[in-house]
C-alpha cells in the first residue's frame, strides 16, 4: 500500500536498517553524535528515499535483486566516494541487481535514491537499457544533461515538501501512481541524456580485487591469516591490496579487518542475552584478548561500553542481520573477467 514516512535517527545502525531495497554493512563512522533523517515514499512498485547524514562514514551496500536504483546528490557537500570514484552534484549512480558497492562520505551528505523496475521505465529499448545499465553485482556512474537532472531534483524536492506537509496524500493510490509515473519519466530522460564517466579498466580491476578480499573473510570467517598469507591466498600483491583498500575504503586492509571484527562483536552483543553470555565470551570469539583495550576502543567507536550494549534489551532495530546477509550472498557474486572487460569497454 502506498505510504510516506519520515524518521530521524541518532544510531547509525538503525538508520542503515531503515533504508529500503538494500543491505548496508557499516564499516566505520566518525566518533561523534550521529544524526540522520530519512524520508521514504512507497509508491507501490517505485520507492523514493531521501536522506541526510552529518558524519563521515564508510560502508558496503548491496542492491536488492528485483530493482535497479538511481542515486543522486541533493545538496552540495564534501566528496562522496563510490567504488573509488568521486560522485559530484552533476552525476548519478545506477546500481544493477545485486550490486555490491563501497561508499565513503567525508562529512555531511544529502542524497536521494529511486528504486524502480526496468519494465516501469517508458521509452527505453532493451538494447539501450543494457548499454547504460550495469551488469548484475555492479554499478555505473553517469552524467545526465544538466536540465534532465535538475528536473529529477525538482521533482524529488517537491515530493519531500508534500510528504512533510501532507503525508496522507501519498496513501491515495491515484497520487502515488501519478508521482511514480513522473519519477519514471524523469529517470528515463536522465538516462537517455547520459554519458558514462568511468570506463577505465583499472577501476574495475580494483573492484574485483576488493570483492575477492572482502568475500574471502565472509566465506572463511574463522580463518586467521597474516597479511602476507592473505595476499598469497587471494592472489593479490600486498602493495596492490593496500592501494585498493585506500582507494575504496580510505583505510588499510588491517584497519578494515579490525573494524569488521568490532562490528561483528557489536552485532553479537546487540542480539545476545546477558544471562547466557558475557562480554568476555564475545570478545574472545572475535579475537580480542586485551579486554580493557577492547572496551576502550569499543567505546570510542560506538559511544558506549560493550557491557552497556549487552545489557540493553534486544530489539529488531538493534539486531541488523547484515552479517547473515553478506555471508549468504550468491557464490558467483564476483564479477568474472568477461563481465569486467565488457564493463570497461
Amino acid at each position: 500500500m502506498p505510504s510516506s514516512t519520515t524518521e530521524n535517527f541518532t544510531d547509525p545502525d538503525e538508520f542503515h536498517v531503515a533504508i529500503r531495497g538494500a543491505e548496508i554493512q557499516l564499516l566505520n563512522v566518525e566518533p561523534a553524535d550521529f544524526r540522520a533523517s530519512l524520508t521514504i515514499l512507497d509508491l507501490g512498485g517505485t520507492t523514493m528515499q531521501s536522506a541526510g547524514t552529518n558524519l563521515r562514514r564508510t560502508f558496503r551496500i548491496a542492491q536488492a535483486w528485483d530493482y535497479i536504483s538511481v542515486l543522486f546528490r541533493t545538496k552540495a557537500g564534501p566528496p562522496l566516494i563510490w567504488d573509488g570514484a568521486q560522485i559530484g552534484e552533476g552525476t548519478i549512480v545506477i546500481r544493477g541487481p545485486g550490486a555490491e558497492c563501497y561508499v565513503r562520505t567525508n562529512g555531511p551528505t544529502h542524497w536521494a535514491a529511486v528504486s524502480i523496475a526496468q519494465k516501469d521505465l517508458p521509452g527505453l529499448s532493451s538494447r539501450f537499457f543494457a548499454s547504460i545499465t550495469p551488469a548484475p553485482y555492479s554499478c555505473r556512474i553517469l552524467q545526465p544533461s544538466e536540465g534532465t537532472l535538475n528536473q529529477l531534483k525538482i521533482l524529488n524536492d517537491r515530493a519531500n515538501r508534500m510528504a512533510a506537509q501532507s503525508p496522507d496524500l501519498f496513501a491515495q493510490p491515484q497520487m502515488a501512481r501519478a508521482l511514480g509515473r513522473s519519477l519514471a519519466e524523469a529517470i528515463t530522460a536522465c538516462l537517455l541524456s547520459s554519458t558514462r564517466l568511468e570506463n577505465a579498466f583499472r577501476r574495475f580491476s580494483h573492484k574485483v580485487i576488493m570483492d575477492r578480499f572482502t568475500h574471502f573473510f565472509e566465506d572463511n570467517p574463522d580463518m586467521a591469516l597474516n597479511m602476507q598469507e592473505l595476499c598469497h591466498t587471494i592472489g593479490v600483491p600486498q602493495r596492490t591490496l593496500q592501494l585498493c583498500c585506500q582507494e575504496f575504503l580510505g583505510m588499510s586492509p588491517g584497519r578494515y579487518l579490525r573494524l569488521r571484527r568490532f562490528h561483528l562483536a557489536r552485532q553479537a552483543l546487540c542480539s545476545s542475552n546477558p544471562a547466557d553470555t558475557s562480554v568476555t565470551d564475545i570478545a574472545t570469539h572475535y579475537g580480542f584478548w586485551e579486554f580493557g583495550r577492547f572496551a576502550a576502543q569499543y567505546r570510542s567507536l560506538f559511544g558506549e561500553l560493550p557491557s552497556a550494549t549487552l545489557k540493553r534489551a534486544p530489539t529488531p532495530s538493534s539486531q541488523p542481520d547484515a552479517c547473515a546477509f553478506w555471508l549468504n550472498r550468491p557464490a558467483n557474486r564476483c564479477v568474472d573477467s568477461a563481465t569486467l572487460l565488457a564493463e570497461s569497454a
